[in-house]
This record gives C-alpha cells, structure tokens and sequence, in this order.
C-alpha cells in the first residue's frame, strides 16, 4: 500500500508562512539609535565649522523634491541638495538674529537639524555616514564645543528614510550642557523656502504636526524681560530655560511625514534603553508578544495535526 504523502509540501508551505508572520516584527523598523556607524568621516575629523558632502544610494523626498546629497556640517546639521560639488554650511550662531533666517528658514535648501551650536572637532569627536540602501545614518560621536573644546560631550544621530522620514536622537550628553556650551541652540527642520512660522515648539510636548518648518531654540544668558532690541537671540523674550528634555534625557524625535506636506512629530521612548522582548505566549490567558496569541495558536495547530498524519500513515509494504 503507497502511503498518500501529497499533503507534506502543503503543511511545510503552511508552516514557512506562519514563520514569516512570526518574525516580521523583527523587520519591521530599524532601531531608534543605530549601532553601525559606517565610516568615519576623515575630511570633518579636527576641523570647526566645516563641511563636506556625502551622495546618498537613494532619493529622499522631503518638501515636495527629493534629494541625493547632504551636506553635512560639524555644527550639528546636515544640508540637502543635489550637485556633490556644492557645499551648504550651517552657521556656528544659528540661533542669532543675524544668521536664522538666512542660514535656517529661507537658505534655499532643506536643513535637518538634531542639535546646532558650536561644535567643534579639533580635540575631540568624529563623524561617521552610513548608507543603507533605503535610510541613511549620521552619527556625532563625542563632540566638543567651541568653549569647551576637550569636553566630548555631545553625542546624537540622524537618520533619514527612503520614505521621506527622519529622526533626531540623543546620547550621552556629559557635563552641564548650558554651561559648557555657553552658546545658543537650535533643534529642528526647514524646507528652505521662508520665514518661519511665529514662535518656536518645545519638542518634549509631541506630538504635534502640520508644519514644514519647526524648530526649538535657546540662547544663552538670556533674560526674559530684557528688550528684545538689545538681544542678539533670533527669538528674544520667550522663557529660555529650556532644558531640551529630549537630547538630556537621551530620547529621541522622529518626524513623519503626515500627507499634508507637513509632519507628525513624536518623542520616542529613551534611544539608549532598547525595548523588552515581546514576551512569550500565555496559553491561559491567549495574550502573546509579536504577532500575538493568534500566530503562536497556528503554531501549535499545524505542529499537533503534522504529527498526528504521521501516526495515522501506513507505512509502505
């Protein structure tokens, strides 16, 4: 008697479908802080105030173009453009009243921004690019400041997505950042094009969304009630004791385009801390972790009725 065995390759397609469910999760986005790096960026190592250009595998669209080079600035920002032989700077002082607009809001091109004061590599601190294929990474490790050249205190990340999102993220800041910087600073995005909307955001209360250009400034040494003539700070006035929750508390910001040509901006969990393993299926209660109970109890199924067709089989004579 020839034992009917047609059903086999049926069950072990059935079995590498439910796999794949199982761990797409693990797919799905890559992690808040990346861990990789790539190549140091050797032409920005012990300089100030330079930059140089890097030509993306893949167009990113942001404010209704897509664009293939960055420039990307030791200031704490990166440019986008789209002529490698072009370099964009962004300005050491960009929160001052003379360089904001012109460098920031209404430079002609898109500014990504995660953290711009000071910075300075002469002592301390590289810059690394890695390409992905479909997101790109741009990573300040161990910064120092102008003031304080020999503190490698500012540490954070840019990341960019083939689907036109990006995101902000913060490590490892030491010291007292507004003391050792003694300058001012500014966190945010630009399309370039304009004048920026009235008044800044405070990024630790996203999420929010709807703008092309946002921003978070400071200034130091800045007095509230002082005349906004006398100060040199873009945005004179405002309560400047802004301790950029985000950046101290090592978190990060992620921006996604929202439809409207604007984005939604959302404070992500601390980037240093990496979630917990979804936990294991509980069979009394039908709660599980990635994919949830349903995946797991199709598990158990196709494994229970393998083994019982193979127990009923009658071997071959």
């Amino acid at each position: 008697m020839t034992t009917d065995k047609s059903w086999v390759p049926r069950v072990y397609i059935a079995l590498a479908l439910l796999t794949n469910l199982a761990t797409s999760a693990a797919d799905a986005e890559p992690a808040l802080w990346e861990t990789d790096y790539g190549a140091m960026m050797s032409s920005l190592t012990g300089t100030d105030d330079a930059a140089d250009n890097v030509v993306l595998s893949f167009e990113f669209p942001f404010a209704e173009q897509t664009y293939t080079v960055a420039s990307v600035n030791v200031n704490g920002g990166v440019v986008l453009g789209n002529d490698p032989g072009e370099f964009h700077t962004v300005p050491w002082h960009l929160w001052h009243r003379n360089s904001f607009v012109l460098g920031f809001s209404a430079s002609g091109n898109p500014s990504l921004v995660p953290f711009n004061t000071d910075l300075d590599l002469t002592s301390t601190g590289q810059i690394y690019f890695k390409d992905f294929g479909d997101r790109a990474v741009f990573t300040w490790d161990g910064a120092g400041s102008n003031r304080s050249p020999n503190l490698n205190f500012a540490t954070f990340q840019l990341q960019i997505f083939a689907d036109g999102k990006f995101s902000f993220a913060y490590q490892d800041f030491n010291g007292d950042l507004i003391a050792d910087l003694d300058e001012g600073i500014v966190v945010g995005f630009s399309d370039g094009s304009a004048v920026p909307p009235a008044g800044s955001v405070d990024f630790s209360d996203a999420p929010f969304s709807g703008l092309t250009t946002s921003y978070e400034i400071w200034c130091y040494d800045e007095d509230p009630g002082a005349d906004p003539a006398e100060s040199d700070c873009y945005e004179p006035g405002r309560d400047n004791n802004s301790a950029f929750d985000v950046m101290l508390a090592d978190g990060t910001l992620e921006f996604m385009p929202d439809g409207t040509g604007g984005f939604l901006v959302t404070n992500q969990a601390e980037a240093s801390e990496p979630p917990p393993p979804p936990p294991l299926p509980d069979p009394t209660t039908g709660e599980g972790g990635s994919g949830g109970a349903g995946i797991w109890m199709l598990f158990l199924i196709a494994g229970a009725a393998f083994r019982a067709r193979l127990k009923n089989q009658t071997p071959f004579d």
